[in-house]
């Protein structure tokens, strides 16, 4: 998965005031819920910082999520589920063998 967030003013003021790295709490509480942190970093932009973390299943992502988003240290925290090339590229050849009847709407 990869972990999106942007933090809330008061978390920057914070910040400001005592300077932190957050990368163990982060990891802390990726594993708590039974995750691997694979990378952590902080952000320019959209977001303040992202991070690649594997969990055993999603309910175990979304628990970590609702965890850290009940801190209120957030104004949002987001997942995407990632895919490996290969796992990709399974996809890609179920959705060309698999038979649907699904079509657009035509109005």
């Amino acid at each position: 998965y990869m972990l999106r967030w942007k933090l809330n003013d008061e978390t920057f003021k914070r910040l400001v005031a005592v300077p932190v790295n957050r990368r163990n709490y982060a990891k802390t509480l990726i594993e708590g819920f039974g995750g691997v942190m694979e990378t952590y970093h902080f952000a320019i932009g959209e977001y303040d910082g992202f991070s690649i973390s594997t969990f055993p299943n999603p309910t175990s992502m979304y628990a970590c999520l609702m965890r850290g988003l009940s801190t209120g240290a957030f104004d949002r925290f987001e997942t995407t589920l990632l895919l490996s090339p290969e796992e990709a590229e399974q996809a890609m050849l179920r959705a060309g063998q698999t038979q649907v009847d699904y079509r657009a709407l035509n109005v």
